[in-house]
């Protein structure tokens, strides 16, 4: 029931778990793709097992971190709690939560700034 008594907090922390999930717009959508990628672009073809093991996992873990989210917000607390969050722990939230969206979203710049790093001389 962390949705009924701190909102905020259940957004960021959702935010978070979609991410790791590996869903579309956020961060982890994108290294989950990239990494995904690489091993069927790699040459022979070797990876196909690994590719279909983590698929398996991104649906298992589809289904237990959605069961957290189902938890923080479709089921009412049993007790009354609050939870303040400093000034600090809402700059903290914000200044995590906005980089996982923004990166899902925008991330050729970061790509492009990477891909010119691995073609300089000290790699």
């Amino acid at each position: 029931g962390l949705g009924w008594y701190s909102p905020l907090l259940a957004v960021v922390f959702s935010i978070f778990l979609l991410s790791l999930i590996g869903l579309p717009p956020f961060a982890g959508f994108i290294g989950k793709f990239y990494i995904l990628y690489a091993l069927i672009q790699h040459k022979g073809g070797t990876y196909y097992w690994l590719i279909a093991m983590a698929l398996v996992n991104m649906i298992i873990s589809l289904y237990y971190y959605l069961a957290v989210i189902k938890q923080m917000f479709f089921k009412e607390p049993t007790e009354k709690k609050h939870i303040s969050l400093s000034g600090w722990d809402v700059g903290l939230l914000v200044t995590t939560v906005i980089p996982t969206i923004i990166l899902g979203v925008y991330w050729d710049f970061l790509k492009q700034w990477l891909d010119k790093i691995m073609e300089s001389r000290f790699f």
